[in-house]
């Protein structure tokens, strides 16, 4: 069986600085996917992008979300992001997707899921990333709600260096074996 590690949270919170120092150190990683289809999008001029279809870009996130779970052929990855993150993101939208509680509900990830807290010490917004630091609150309530709601231990990341969440995250998964 294969385990599958979610590192989810707000936008800027640390999240990919953390999973990319772990790609480093040889472990398999997934990045989110949200990133990679907006690029897509304004490659082709397409409109499934938030604020602008954001059903459709929320579907194809939930897509793709699957997808990148399916993929998975390691006995330990990583992702930046899973797929109960659509839940949170959809409550933001101001809609329920039934498609995500389903996906949820049916590729499991394992049971501890890291959140990394807002900390507006680090937040920055960009071209991807526009949403405000008090959207990021927000939003951060909403994904908690969502992966409580469908059984997940959240175990929350400190307010430390990069090199010391690694060493927490690694602790938490031994104690949970």
């Amino acid at each position: 069986m294969y385990k599958r590690i979610i590192i989810t949270g707000a936008p800027g919170v640390g999240k990919s600085t953390l999973i990319n120092a772990l790609a480093t150190q040889g472990f398999q990683t997934v990045k989110e996917p949200a990133r990679d289809i907006i690029a897509e999008q304004r490659l082709i001029g397409g409109d499934c992008l938030w604020g602008k279809n954001t059903k459709n870009f929320l579907s194809l996130l939930l897509s793709r979300s699957i997808e990148r779970y399916q993929t998975v052929r390691s006995n330990l990855t990583i992702f930046d992001r899973g797929i109960p993150d659509c839940i949170a993101y959809s409550e933001v939208a101001g809609f329920i997707m039934p498609t995500a509680h389903q996906a949820t509900a049916i590729y499991r990830y394992h049971p501890q899921v890291f959140v990394a807290p807002p900390w507006a010490e680090i937040y920055t917004t960009d071209n991807e990333r526009t949403m405000t630091f008090a959207a990021t609150l927000d939003f951060h309530h909403k994904l908690i709600s969502a992966y409580s709601k469908h059984g997940y231990e959240l175990v929350e990341l400190p307010f430390t260096s990069v090199a010391e969440r690694v060493n927490f995250l690694f602790k938490k998964l031994k104690e949970s074996e």
